[in-house]
């Protein structure tokens, strides 16, 4: 029997390649439509994998031709097989007292090997304008066993300790060979002469300096650390070894460990109890979504095709029935196609990823900052590739072949097409589905973390509306008569040949449901962090941070040096009172509401009630603590004048504060200047506290934004009144107020320079508000969701006027003009483009407006935001329908030869 069945397969199979060869344009079609989609995925993955830089990898290419990569942590540990995790033993000391003090001698001692010594570190480099950060690695590029680090591109190594080779982007940058460098703060730092250009294939994208040993980060200032290459003539070090050499404080990356990892069982249960590693059960919930998904939508788009060519070949299965063939080897013959192609176009798109990968190398490493040493794939995965594309083009071919399997003989014989009628169950099991499909989604998605149920409630959604597509098409069908002639033809086809139809739709609505349902929620999200953003200061200030080095000439002096850069600008020292003073002699100040009843005025923190008696979620201050200036600056700062009292005020002696709710009934407010303890605990406790009344008015917030408030600071007073209250103050930052022309990039770019050359400036920050864009999502989700149903509609159209070949000879031989068949492409365009955008967008707002719960409520917002975006979902729901249709009339031709009707 089982010898009996392998026989039939075979002759199917036979008979298959055979038909695949002679129908190219069509086998070509379902290879696009099974291989594409394969291909795509194959390259994902393939450059997932070889692409992301794990912790075994980086030792790997770290390690060169050497044999393992040791990092000194000072105290017993465990690890992972590949270091990228370590925990420090509870309670255990180093193996040996002389682990305390780990030179190179040291370390080559424990390993049994040669140790290179590899120091990283940052320094910073003097430019015209002041200095840019880069990054530093000290090792000799001579050495062959450091190869993995660094590649000689232009020049040559470094051979002294004055010499230095750079990054290609720092040539960019103005010193390629020949070239000296200057380094650090201060004129007290040594030059280096650039010999060559180095090319690190871990780091293509940073600033950084190779010298050797010794060479730059002891004479330039830097500061970095230290790493061992272990050499050990080929002995290897086993996991055993590595986990010695844990008892003595290092953490060891090696060859023979990472080439060939131990069992889970023999990792330390430190680290496998502390960092468990269980899948994410909603990322695994996802990936088989989406790979149902994916799968799904092949078989909608490849189902047509087989629909059509299953009736192409009516006649022929027919004879083959007629000479005694049984409908079980007619569901075989198809099936057959199916495999061949399925599996064909499978291999192929797999074939093109690998070769599209290789091709794109330099590109991708280019992108993701590092070489791409090798092209890593797990054979398991394009295995299952392979299964799946075959899975899928049996499954498109399943209805055909079922169809086919149970047509009249003699009705195929004599070259006519039965009537395909619907299923009265199916649209009743469509609508169940359709309204336990929106019961999830509606009303479990809205729950936190609900987003996997949104994604299970829409593939039943969507299943089910698959299932309900017949009647709308039949509904369309009666409907007919009360359109044009054109449209009149196009709806009766499509009734008529619902297996190819109801597809093609379903294949539309599929992916307009997703493009809706990601746009409605990416919208959303991206309006929520919109609204969310919370704004530093004033928009377009330039703000300046100092640190407590800066004397008030070096201040000037940067403040001159700004204006200079950014001409027809304004550069203000704003002073402040320490927060936080280092010495603990110093005095500090706080506001103290008269809702305050702590005795320590630390504790209070400033009132949070706003000028209207609403609360605040959150507050922020330009300048942090207490502000000194009098009334010209603060109004200078604000970029517009002060209020007459505010004014006066603060020239009486007064201070601002940023509340009422800081105001005694007499409109005067307390100021507690104190010293600061710090307890051996942790706790900061006050002492030598002043309370001192002073006149006060209000300064409200500069910025309100959805509840979050940007105050000038908690407190400001004029110089006068603060050392009436013996308080020291210092140049806090420089402030650019807000004008025109606005600080650019490459001008702030330039003031960071001038900042980092002089030494002490901290932080740097333009305000530019909210800057991120809808557009690569908006580009993304259009062009992705565009070429699918253009695609989608165009295939469809294409198949089915293949197919009604017949009927348009019988329109021609009855008097039908050439243009009729244009019409007709342009009528089949637009019922299966639009009708199936249109249900794309009905069922993909559903879980567009579902997921908007889980991803912009929480945190004070109960309510969802809500945004559409109507101009991308016009574009994928009329504007593509739209071209589809042009081009269906574009490209179709007119005339048409007669062809033979059996009657």
């Amino acid at each position: 029997m089982s010898r009996q069945l392998g026989g039939s397969w075979r002759v199917a199979l036979k008979l298959a390649r055979r038909d695949v060869w002679r129908a190219k344009g069509r086998s070509a079609l379902v290879v696009a439509m099974i291989g594409v989609p394969i291909m795509l995925i194959a390259a994902a993955s393939i450059l997932l994998r070889s692409t992301t830089d794990t912790d075994a990898a980086d030792g790997l290419r770290t390690m060169g031709p050497t044999d393992a990569v040791v990092t000194v942590q000072g105290a017993p540990l465990a690890q992972t097989f590949d270091g990228g995790i370590q925990a420090s033993v509870p309670g255990a000391t180093l193996a040996d007292p002389g682990d305390q003090d780990m030179t190179s001698q040291r370390v080559a001692a424990l390993t049994g090997g040669a140790a290179i010594p590899v120091r990283h570190g940052t320094t910073l480099v003097k430019t015209d304008l002041g200095a840019i950060a880069v990054n530093v690695r000290e090792f000799d590029l001579r050495d062959e066993r450091t190869t993995g680090l660094g590649t000689v591109v232009d020049g040559r190594a470094p051979k002294s300790a004055d010499e230095v080779a750079v990054s290609p982007n720092l040539v960019d940058d103005g010193f390629g060979p020949g070239q000296r460098i200057r380094f650090g703060v201060g004129d007290d730092h040594p030059e280096m002469r650039v010999v060559g250009v180095v090319r690190n294939p871990a780091d293509l994208s940073s600033r950084q300096l190779v010298g050797i040993p010794g060479s730059i980060l002891r004479g330039a200032g830097g500061s970095g650390d230290t790493t061992y290459l272990i050499d050990t003539h080929g002995r290897a070090l086993a996991w055993p070894d590595v986990q010695q050499l844990n008892t003595h404080g290092l953490v060891v990356q090696s060859r023979a460990v990472l080439q060939d990892p131990p069992p889970d069982k023999m990792i330390p249960h430190l680290i496998t109890d502390s960092y468990p590693s269980t899948p994410d059960a909603t990322l695994v919930a996802f990936t088989i979504l989406v790979a149902a998904a994916v799968l799904l939508e092949v078989v909608l788009l490849a189902g047509p095709a087989f629909a059509v060519g299953a009736r192409r070949q009516s006649r022929q299965l027919a004879l083959f029935v007629a000479t005694g063939g049984t409908p079980k080897d007619v569901r075989r013959v198809v099936l057959a196609q199916a495999i061949v192609l399925g599996f064909g176009s499978a291999f192929l798109g797999i074939l093109v990823a690998i070769g599209l990968v290789a091709l794109t190398r330099p590109i991708s490493s280019q992108l993701i900052g590092h070489d791409i040493s090798s092209l890593r794939f797990s054979p398991l995965d394009l295995g299952a590739l392979i299964v799946v594309g075959t899975l899928a083009a049996l499954a498109a071919a399943y209805l055909p072949a079922h169809h086919a399997s149970r047509q009249d003989t003699v009705v195929a014989l004599a070259g006519r097409r039965g009537e395909t009628r619907t299923r009265r169950g199916g649209p009743v099991l469509g609508l169940v589905l359709m309204a336990a499909g929106a019961f999830v989604v509606l009303a479990l998605g809205r729950r936190p973390g609900g987003e996997w149920r949104v994604a299970v409630g829409t593939f039943v959604l969507v299943a089910g509306t698959i299932m309900v597509t017949p009647v709308l098409i039949g509904f369309l069908d009666r409907l007919g008569g009360r359109l044009p002639f054109s449209l009149r033809l196009a709806t009766r086809d499509g009734a008529r040949h619902q297996s190819r139809t109801v597809p093609a739709v379903a294949a539309i609505m599929g992916v307009v449901t997703g493009v809706t349902a990601l746009a409605i929620g990416s919208s959303s999200d991206f309006e929520e962090n919109r609204r969310g953003y919370e704004p530093r200061s004033a928009m377009g200030t330039m703000t300046i941070g100092l640190t407590p080095t800066a004397t008030p000439r070096a201040a000037d002096a940067l403040a001159d040096q700004v204006r200079a850069e950014l001409p027809g600008r304004t550069a203000l020292l704003l002073p402040s009172v320490t927060i936080y003073p280092t010495d603990p002699q110093a005095l500090t100040a706080a506001l103290v509401g008269p809702r305050c009843r702590a005795e320590d005025p630390y504790g209070c923190g400033v009132p949070l009630d706003t000028e209207d008696d609403e609360s605040v979620i959150g507050y922020t201050t330009t300048v942090d603590g207490m502000m000194v200036a009098d009334p010209d600056l603060v109004a200078n700062v604000l970029g517009h004048p002060l209020t007459a009292e505010q004014r006066q005020v603060l020239s009486a002696g007064g201070v601002l504060v940023p509340s009422k709710a800081a105001l005694y009934p007499d409109h005067t407010a307390q100021v507690a200047t104190f010293r600061i303890r710090n307890g051996s605990d942790g706790s900061v406790t006050t002492r030598d506290v002043q309370r001192t009344r002073l006149p006060a008015a209000v300064l409200p917030a500069t910025i309100r934004h959805s509840g979050d408030y940007t105050f000038l600071a908690d407190l400001i007073a004029t110089p006068q009144t603060a050392r009436r209250l013996g308080l020291p103050t210092t140049v806090h930052s420089i402030v650019v107020p807000p004008g025109s022309p606005a600080v650019s990039a490459d001008q702030e770019a330039q003031v960071k320079e001038i900042v980092q050359g002089l030494g002490y400036g901290s932080d740097i920050y333009v305000e530019r508000g909210f800057v991120e864009t809808y557009t690569i999502q908006f580009l993304g989700l259009a062009v992705l969701g565009g070429l699918l149903v253009l695609v989608g509609t165009a295939t469809a159209t294409a198949l089915a006027l293949n197919d009604a070949r017949p009927d348009f000879a019988t329109l021609a031989a009855v008097g039908a003009t050439p243009r009729t068949r244009r019409r007709m492409a342009m009528a089949q365009a637009a019922v299966i483009g639009v009708l199936g955008a249109l249900l794309g967008v009905v069922v993909g707002a559903v879980p567009g407006l579902a997921v908007t719960w889980p991803l912009t409520t929480g945190e004070g917002q109960q309510t969802p935001i809500i945004a559409v975006p109507w101009t991308l979902l016009g574009i994928v729901v009329v504007g593509v329908p739209v071209l589809a249709i042009l081009g269906a009339g574009l490209f179709t031709r007119s005339n048409l030869p007669m062809v033979r009707r059996v009657e």
